[in-house]
């Protein structure tokens, strides 16, 4: 059900869903090598074609169905593959071999940080960024920075990014990531066309509001928390599912995982985990057990994982994960869910 498609459709604009959808497919049903060799096949087909926006979308489908950097994983080595995509030398460091390290640059938004891994088995640096649509890049790690893992960098230069805390509106080191409009940002859109609702939104109080949630550390560092909707509050603690998702992809048993609120009478809302399983493991008493005690295991306890559910993650046509659709699940649910896991069914994990 999931051979390749035919060469002349590789490069169709109408196929991208198709294409990514099977490479997603044949990821979790553990077809390592099948899943490479139409990445392959595909990435350089587009790259030929100058067609950016599927590389991007071929690439992240990867890495978020195969949960781990795919050659890794699988135990292919990727020098041929890299050596095909020569042509995109733009993606790496100058002293670096051309490779498809433009695979890492389209993981932005996604839960993992591979940089570790990459490191590990390729000796190479990810040298992370941030920026928007409505944007260009903002914030990035500039050649020749000293890198900080998981960080995004620092602000690029002539770019008036600043840290404003949603709820007072002050400047501050934790909080959403604007820009300053009295600085004039050269690399921000006119607005939105057709929709001054919206211009007015983002472009309140004297800033662009890029919805993002970060922090900033005392040498102007900025890492990533989550997007403003996304982040939560469990016994007055703040939730970063980002953070949450990032440890739970490290176990093998998940290849995607996606963390809500869900209410609970004592602490208002606990973190929950909805998680799409690797090739291998079944959805059962045993690998809950296994995933939550990992996650105690590597978590402060104040973000520990109270709840899973094993779950078809729902999507948006670019491949994002809809936690508003989870959310609204936990919050139409009355009482505990049937085909969910609690913390407290494993009387082992407080040993």
């Amino acid at each position: 059900a999931f051979d390749l498609l035919p060469a002349s459709e590789q490069v169709s604009d109408e196929r991208d869903d198709l294409l990514v959808a099977r490479v997603e497919a044949l990821a979790r049903a553990g077809r390592g090598q099948t899943v490479l060799d139409v990445v392959d096949e595909c990435l350089l087909d587009a790259v030929r074609q100058g067609r950016t926006s599927t590389v991007g979308r071929l690439a992240a489908a990867l890495l978020r169905a195969a949960g781990a950097w795919p050659w890794v994983s699988y135990g292919r080595d990727p020098a041929p593959l890299l050596g095909r995509l020569a042509g995109m030398e733009h993606f790496v460091e100058s002293d670096a071999p051309a490779h498809a390290r433009v695979l890492a640059a389209t993981a932005v938004g996604f839960c993992y940080h591979p940089d570790s891994t990459v490191q590990r088995e390729w000796g190479l640096n990810i040298r992370d960024g941030f920026g928007q649509t409505e944007t260009t890049a903002l914030v990035a790690n500039t050649p020749g920075a000293v890198l900080k893992s998981g960080s995004m960098g620092r602000p690029l230069p002539g770019v008036p990014v600043v840290i404003v805390d949603p709820s007072t509106g002050e400047l501050a080191d934790e909080g959403e990531i604007c820009l300053d409009l009295a600085q004039n940002p050269f690399n921000l859109m006119t607005g939105y066309l057709g929709d001054p609702e919206r211009n007015a939104a983002v472009m309140a109080d004297g800033y662009y509001h890029t919805g993002d949630v970060a922090s900033r550390d005392s040498e102007g560092y900025i890492t990533y928390v989550g997007r403003t909707d996304d982040v939560f509050k469990a016994s007055d603690y703040k939730i970063s599912p980002f953070e949450l998702e990032s440890v739970l992809i490290e176990h093998p048993a998940v290849a995607e995982a996606a963390v809500v609120p869900a209410p609970d009478e004592t602490r208002l809302a606990v973190p929950k985990a909805y998680v799409a399983l690797a090739s291998g493991w079944e959805p059962n008493e045993e690998t809950a057990f296994e995933i939550l005690k990992y996650a105690r295991e590597h978590l402060a306890p104040f973000l520990r994982v109270r709840r899973i559910e094993f779950f078809e993650l729902p999507k948006t046509i670019s491949g994002k994960i809809r936690r508003v659709e989870l959310r609204a699940r936990e919050d139409a649910a009355v009482g505990p869910l049937d085909t969910e896991w609690r913390d407290d069914q494993f009387p082992a994990l407080k040993k």
